[in-house]
């Protein structure tokens, strides 16, 4: 009698029935108390009631407290309602009775890993019986999380070396290698997938994907034109496509397949942003209009919330409505907000200052002695996100012997490799490297930087925080640092929807410390290194680009034309949120644009200046 009740809740939960299925789970309440407790607690998370979810799955836990499914419920049940410590602790005990099935341990441990807790799933999986790809995936996830990047490579290769005939493994080293940012590999793995099996158009979209992910816009072009020719039609395709016909600067056939997106998924927010930001000014409202109405959508999940939110945003600061566009970032950033929380990631200030004083007091100020010469010269661009950086090395490759390297994170793989090593006791402190030390990091640089021109940019702007080392390895290398009004920046930074490794960004006092601790760095080193860094004023480029202009090129020993200036006819894709300026010549409309939202910024303003910012400086830009 309880199964054939408790079968049909199950089968009313699935199919959305949640009034018959908590009317069914209510009956077996007598007859099997933890399932129909389970099942209640079940319903509630699936309305939203936090509240009530916990209090029955805790009677469920009450009765079995060693079952699995049921803390991992109610894990779920305690993240809705806010309280992380409470979903740990409950999860963490869960881990200790199924290390011999990954059916429930993975869930749990995937679950741990969205509130930061990659020790906890290292230590589960370490005591596991169980073994496979998927095991081994999610142990690459893990060792990346903590940082042992070269420990989760050297199990990427063994994945393969064991069992190199089994497509599960290549498909399980590909998924790992692309969340190590290892994008060569998880490609190249993919592939050999794709080989092994009957690869159809979900495969291709994949490979288009990472393609796109690896910035190799020619091939993910060719990839997913390949898909729509076979007829292929879900919203991710035509995302893709959208994406490659707008690194081309075909924003009409960009708009055609977005159109078809978002027809088919009205919701889908990264489409719903790129329809914003590149559809005419007189169709801003309508689009607007329909962001709106996507929001309404209750199975609209949090990323797209946030994607939508933001493209409101954008849209009403075209139109000129600068309170709607305020309104909508800061509805934008606590979404956002509220994931990078939910997932323990939020911005943490003394994480971040006691990280700038390690390698501010353990790196030598001199530097003696040189790495070992090079067959290439790498030309690092640093910064605050939104400073310029992007501008500077479209002008830099302009040079026929420069090639644009990108936002290139072979840097912070090879310095937080560097930092594990030493902090496990595997490497040498950095004042006792030696030069073959650095050399060797050098060489861990370059082989993960494939380019093949004389001078490569490296435009990450965080690469800020770690100079000591770029000219510990590469003493010669140009270090140029971006400065613009940090008012324009963290603006900037406010309203674009940035990635989990900016999480200061969704904060007006997050921002400013940030920013506040990037100006300190960077005079930091700007007096260990005398002559080293070459400052550039985001102004000054615009304002008196052929100076300034010249003045980079000579600092990077470059013979300097006057065909730096015309970058935005260069045919190469930009894949960072400066995309569609840098197609556009010259021009001052990023200067002083903070001064729109001067009534609602002051919450930044008066945080810049309690971080010891100096506004004053940059007024004169504005006389």
């Amino acid at each position: 009698m309880s199964d054939t009740v408790i079968n049909s809740a199950d089968t009313a939960l699935r199919r959305g029935d949640l009034a018959e299925a908590e009317k069914l789970y209510g009956q077996a309440v007598a007859i099997d108390p933890v399932a129909a407790y389970y099942g209640l607690g079940s319903v509630a998370i699936s309305k939203g009631q936090g509240p009530e979810a916990v209090s029955w799955l805790e009677k469920a836990a009450n009765i079995e407290p060693d079952a699995p499914d049921v803390l991992f419920n109610l894990a779920h049940a305690y993240i809705k309602v806010g309280q992380k410590d409470e979903a740990i602790k409950r999860l963490d005990h869960a881990t200790n009775f199924c290390l011999g099935d990954f059916g429930l341990l993975g869930p749990i441990c995937n679950l741990l890993m969205r509130l930061d807790r990659a020790d906890a799933v290292y230590q589960a999986l370490s005591k596991s019986t169980i073994t496979g790809p998927k095991r081994d995936s999610l142990l690459v996830h893990t060792l990346g999380r903590l940082g042992y990047w070269r420990a989760a490579i050297n199990l990427l290769n063994r994945m393969t070396d064991q069992d190199p005939s089994n497509p599960e493994i290549w498909r399980e080293k590909s998924r790992a290698a692309a969340y190590l940012r290892d994008y060569d590999t998880a490609i190249d793995s993919f592939q050999k997938y794709m080989d092994m099996v009957d690869a159809g158009d979900k495969d291709r979209l994949a490979l288009a994907d990472l393609y796109m992910l690896a910035r190799r816009g020619d091939a993910a072009k060719a990839t997913i034109n390949a898909v729509l020719d076979n007829g292929y039609r879900v919203p991710d395709v035509y995302l893709i496509a959208a994406k490659c016909a707008r690194l081309d600067g075909d924003f009409s056939d960009a708009l055609s397949l977005l159109a078809k997106a978002v027809e088919e998924r009205p919701a889908f927010g990264s489409a719903r942003a790129i329809i914003v930001e590149l559809c005419p000014k007189e169709q801003l409202t309508v689009e607007l209009l329909a962001c709106r109405k996507a929001l309404t959508d209750p199975s609209l999940k949090p990323y797209d919330r946030a994607a939508i939110y933001y493209a409101i945003g954008g849209g009403e600061e075209r139109l000129k409505n600068i309170e709607a566009a305020f309104a909508a970032f800061e509805k934008a950033n606590e979404v956002q907000g509220d994931e990078f929380k939910l997932a323990g990631k939020a911005y943490d200030p003394e994480k971040e200052e006691a990280y700038i004083a390690r390698v501010e007091t353990t790196l030598p100020p001199a530097l003696e002695g040189k790495a070992a010469p090079m067959h290439q010269t790498p030309i690092f661009i640093v910064g605050m996100p939104r400073s310029g950086t992007t501008l500077v090395e479209r002008m830099l490759s302009s040079h026929q012997q420069v090639e644009a390297g990108g936002e290139n994170e072979a840097l912070e793989f090879v310095v937080t490799d560097y930092i594990h090593a030493v902090r496990a006791g595997k490497s040498r402190e950095p004042d006792q490297l030696g030069e073959m030390g650095w050399s060797e990091l050098a060489s861990d640089y370059w082989q993960r930087t494939n380019f093949s021109a004389s001078y490569v940019t490296d435009k990450m702007p965080h690469n800020f925080r770690n100079i000591g080392f770029i000219l510990r390895m590469f003493p010669d290398a140009p270090i140029i640092h971006m400065r613009r009004d940090p008012r324009d920046v963290c603006l900037s930074i406010y309203s674009k929807h940035f990635p989990d490794g900016h999480t200061y960004a969704v904060d007006m006092k997050s921002l400013a410390h940030f920013y506040a601790l990037s100006e300190k760095t960077m005079q930091h080193f700007s007096a260990t290194y005398p002559g080293r860094i070459h400052q550039v004023r985001y102004p000054d480029l615009v304002r008196a680009p052929e100076k300034t202009s010249q003045n980079i090129y000579n600092f990077c020993n470059l013979e300097w034309s006057a065909d730096c200036l015309d970058f935005h006819k260069q045919q190469g894709p930009a894949f960072t949120f400066s995309e569609l300026q840098v197609r556009q010549p010259l021009n001052t409309k990023g200067i002083g644009k903070w001064r729109n939202y001067e009534a609602v910024l002051a919450p930044l303003v008066d945080a810049l200046e309690k971080a010891g910012i100096d506004l004053s400086t940059w007024d004169e830009f504005y006389a």
